[in-house]
């Protein structure tokens, strides 16, 4: 049993390269050249994103999902301002007081976007990396 076992290892440790699709064991080497490969590309996909027209990414994912909200978020915020008028008036000394007529929000909800990145250093795996940071 031993010596068959022998020859597997030996055709595995030799082929380990050709194998690493099926076995999942990739050498040291091979996993840094990934990661700086993987860096490389995400490093340009960066710049590319900061040097664009398009001045960033859009956020009309979050836009959609506001503006089918905003009636909701509108009640919800004027609700809890007009419930602070008494604290209001507690802390700003005004004669006569402040009381409001109405509350609104307007019936356009807030858009975002786009967000850009900014770039500050940060580790990855123990080191800094000062460049391609997020």
């Amino acid at each position: 049993v031993l010596l068959g076992a022998v020859p597997v290892m030996l055709a595995l440790a030799w082929y380990s390269e050709a194998l690493a699709p099926l076995t999942g064991l990739v050498d040291k080497e091979q996993a840094e050249r990934e990661k700086r490969q993987v860096r490389s590309e995400e490093k340009e996909t960066f710049r590319a994103m900061m040097n664009s027209e398009s001045g960033g990414e859009s956020l009309e994912w979050m836009n959609f999902l506001i503006e089918k909200m905003w009636p909701y978020i509108a009640k919800y915020a004027e609700d809890i301002i007009v419930g602070m008028e008494e604290t209001i008036q507690k802390r700003v000394p005004v004669p006569g007081g402040i009381r409001f007529k109405t509350v609104s929000l307007g019936k356009e909800p807030i858009r975002f976007g786009p967000v850009r990145p900014r770039v500050i250093g940060c580790y990855y795996d123990d080191k800094f990396i000062e460049e391609g940071g997020v």
